[in-house]
């Protein structure tokens, strides 16, 4: 059992090792930083607990603001994933396009103007993308911790024990209180910080199975070969 289980540790595709700490380290700033903070940024540009970030980034002078929020938070929630995916060996989840559809229905929503009182159809499509994309990330991640069984137990556990706070915390103050700017923005910093925590368990897990060294040395191999 302890061997099928470290076997079932091992990365299915050969990455380089300094490319895979540089990648920790974008993630580690956009989860921590950029995200979290372009986030309160647009939520202090007004009344974030009587407008949502919508209503917020449409007014005059925030569209930039809202345009590269939108795809500061959006590419970061695919590109980590697809990050996990690659260090955890799973070349197929659903989770990747169930992410990638998010992401991009995110992106379409944010770019169409968001003007109830001018353009009341246009303002529904809006809502209808921003709730869908909402649900996707979080069935996204659902299938992402369930996926991990196949990595490491532990991993999946702990990574299950996480989410069910983000969506608990997250998800629950919207159906008590609505929808406003204050509870958005908390909702997107904390799958910023789910996404990046879990990659601290997948790297540790890793690195406890010896395999970032193993890789490291035939990268040097490699290179000496050459």
């Amino acid at each position: 059992m302890a061997k099928q289980a470290n076997e079932q540790k091992k990365p299915d595709k050969k990455y380089d090792v300094w490319r895979m700490r540089w990648s920790f380290i974008l993630c580690g700033l956009f989860a921590l930083l950029l995200v979290p903070g372009s986030t309160i940024a647009l939520a202090g540009r007004d009344n974030a607990l009587y407008f949502s970030l919508s209503a917020i980034g449409n007014a005059p002078g925030n569209r930039l603001a809202l345009i590269l929020w939108t795809l500061a938070s959006s590419g970061f929630f695919v590109y980590a994933l697809r990050l996990l995916l690659l260090l955890c060996g799973q070349n197929n989840s659903l989770s990747e396009p169930l992410m990638c559809l998010a992401g991009g229905m995110l992106v379409v929503c944010n770019l169409l103007p968001f003007l109830p009182d001018e353009l009341p159809r246009l303002a529904q499509y809006h809502n209808f993308l921003a709730m869908s994309a909402s649900c996707l990330v979080a069935l996204s991640l659902l299938v992402f911790v369930v996926d991990l069984r196949k990595f490491d137990i532990a991993v999946c556990k702990e990574s299950a024990g996480l989410l069910t706070l983000v969506l608990v915390s997250g998800g629950l103050p919207f159906f008590l209180f609505g929808v406003n700017g204050v509870l958005e923005g908390i909702c997107i910093i904390l799958v910023c910080l789910f996404l990046f925590f879990v990659l601290i368990l997948v790297v540790r897990a890793n690195a406890a199975a010896g395999i970032y060294a193993q890789t490291e040395r035939e990268s040097t191999c490699r290179k000496e070969g050459q």
